[in-house]
């Protein structure tokens, strides 16, 4: 799964690098509801509001084991590949997330204990969407940094997901 995200964000990194060289994209008003692999794993609701925005809400199990809430307001930069079958798009966004780690976190949070203290933040997805056009589809690789406030302090963190939506 790692593999075929980290695929899906190459083959646009180039886009991402010169955004001037993508095709403008006007997308009809949808929904999208689908799941999200990674982390954090969970849920998503994904509505294209027409043109080139969209927003995102998700609910989420984190790393830790944990709960997360968050949305974003992405921006759509525009068409990387326009192919007979499928369209991929680049896009990054921004957006509020909330949540609550309970038990063990791992090395990214040092010495913060997880008690089920509630923490918030802001994060940044920058990715790549692969629409499917005989089929009602959507296949994205996305790379979020973050910043998060806890009890303990702030830090810095990175989810690094994959979602599959179906489109309606």
């Amino acid at each position: 799964m790692r593999a075929a995200a980290l695929a899906l964000l190459l083959a646009a990194a180039p886009a991402l690098a010169a955004p001037e060289g993508l095709t403008p994209v006007s997308r009809p008003a949808r929904w999208g509801f689908g799941v999200l692999l990674g982390d954090p794993f969970g849920l998503s609701l994904k509505r294209y509001m027409g043109g080139a925005q969209a927003w995102d809400a998700y609910a989420a199990f984190a790393y830790g084991p944990g709960i997360r809430f968050g949305a974003d307001w992405i921006w759509i930069l525009g068409r990387a590949v326009q192919a007979r079958q499928v369209d991929l798009d680049v896009y990054v966004g921004a957006g509020p997330f909330i949540g609550s780690f309970r038990g063990p976190c791992g090395v990214a949070y040092l010495n913060y204990a997880c008690n089920g203290d509630v923490y918030f933040g802001g994060r940044v997805p920058i990715g790549a969407e692969l629409l499917f056009k005989e089929a009602p589809v959507s296949v994205g690789a996305e790379l979020a940094p973050a910043l998060l406030f806890a009890p303990g302090g702030a830090l810095l963190y990175l989810d690094f997901l994959l979602a599959i939506r179906v489109l309606f």
